[in-house]
């Protein structure tokens, strides 16, 4: 798969003159066109200095970031990086400029300077692939959280990003707006080839990731597919992260002595896996 984002030997310090404030000490990561990557880790392990580096909005104090081999130290190349690379943060209100949906959808490709009848189309299209469609004349005032995040996410496409990165988006929603969110977030991975990068403490919504990246102390933990991830939940507690409840629930079995074979990611596995012993019994 071709390189989408690369860091390399990259740190990020607020304060060079201290090193007791290094937010992100020699991080080393590729991220290819096309995954769905889960970053996760405690408060103030340095997720959001590094969402802020994947496209520019802080630049490494030391090593580098590429963006489709473009240095994002380079100022002729930032705007394009911006353009591939587009951000969702937690609250969608910091986002939204305008006062009716479809306007704010079209800031972006405006900035850009489109031409009045591609940005139609492009705004159409923009809430059609996040199912916001028939909210184009609403106030942002009108929606529910998760409405919200989902025209955020319209306004990003407009600027038809190969990547967007999700920072704790799901946050500040309720747990029908974190579904929403989540399903459109694979969708557009999915059906549209959006490279995603999800940024999250709730470690359920990565069970289905490509990889899961935990951070620590500015470092990276692990990098590992999900059943590797909650293969062994022990690993997990010294970087303050719980398994999602499912993983959890398959590994009391165990604990309790029922020999449940392999790592059950969801409900169904964890039902086929229970299934399965009962058989062999």
């Amino acid at each position: 798969m071709k390189t989408m984002i690369r860091l390399e030997a990259a740190s990020f310090s607020y304060d060079e003159a201290d090193s007791s404030k290094t937010a992100l000490d020699d991080i080393n990561l590729e991220f290819c066109e096309g995954e769905f990557i889960g970053i996760a880790g405690h408060n103030g392990s340095g997720k959001s200095t590094l969402a802020k580096l994947l496209n520019g909005l802080l630049l490494p104090t030391k090593g580098d970031v590429t963006v489709l081999g473009m240095n994002t130290k380079n100022e002729n190349e930032i705007k394009e990086i911006r353009r591939n690379v587009g951000m969702v943060f937690q609250n969608p209100d910091n986002q939204m400029i305008a006062t009716i949906v479809e306007e704010d959808v079209a800031f972006g490709p405006e900035n850009l300077g489109k031409p009045p009848y591609e940005i139609r189309d492009t705004v159409d299209e923009s809430l059609a692939l996040v199912g916001m469609a028939e909210y184009k004349d609403k106030r942002p005032s009108q929606l529910s959280g998760g409405q919200k995040q989902r025209i955020a996410i319209a306004g990003v496409l407009a600027m038809k990003p190969k990547c967007i990165i999700f920072d704790e988006s799901t946050a500040m929603l309720d747990p029908q707006g974190r579904k929403e969110l989540l399903d459109t977030m694979h969708r557009l991975n999915a059906e549209e080839g959006v490279t995603i990068i999800h940024i999250t403490h709730y470690m359920e919504e990565l069970i289905t990731a490509s990889r899961i990246i935990a951070l620590n102390e500015g470092k990276v933990a692990f990098d590992k597919t999900p059943r590797d991830a909650f293969s062994d939940l022990s690993a997990l507690s010294p970087l303050n992260l719980a398994a999602p409840e499912v993983v959890q629930i398959a590994d009391g079995l165990k604990i309790a002595g029922f020999p449940i074979e392999g790592t059950a990611l969801s409900c169904e596995e964890l039902v086929e896996a229970i299934w399965q012993l009962k058989q062999s019994l």
